[in-house]
C-alpha cells in the first residue's frame, strides 16, 4: 500500500561506505519482515502488518487448507485415466 511504513527491528549506521550500509540494510530488511511474517501468521491482525506480509500470509493458510483437504481425499484406481472421482476417507 502506498505509504506503508515498516520500522526495522534493527537499526542500520549509515557511512560513507554505501555498499556496506545498503547490504546491511538489505539483511536488516529481510530479518524485520521474517520475523513479522511470524507474527502475522499467527495474529493475523490487518491494521499493525505491511500489506506485502498479509498477502504471504494469506498464501500460507491457504496452502495449510489445501495440505489438510488433500490429506482428506484418496483416489480411485480410474483416475487420472478414467472419470475423475474422490471418494472421502
Amino acid at each position: 500500500m502506498a505509504g506503508e511504513r515498516v520500522p526495522l527491528l534493527k537499526a542500520v549506521p549509515v557511512d560513507e561506505n554505501v555498499e556496506t550500509w545498503l547490504g546491511l540494510l538489505a539483511q536488516a530488511m529481510v530479518g524485520t519482515l521474517s520475523t513479522m511474517l511470524g507474527q502475522c501468521i499467527a495474529l493475523k491482525d490487518y491494521q499493525k502488518y505491511p500489506s506485502q506480509l498479509l498477502s504471504i500470509a494469506d498464501m500460507h493458510h491457504f496452502t495449510q487448507k489445501a495440505e489438510v483437504a488433500m490429506s482428506q481425499v484418496r483416489r480411485t484406481p480410474e483416475w487420472p485415466f478414467g472419470t475423475p472421482r474422490t471418494v472421502r476417507v
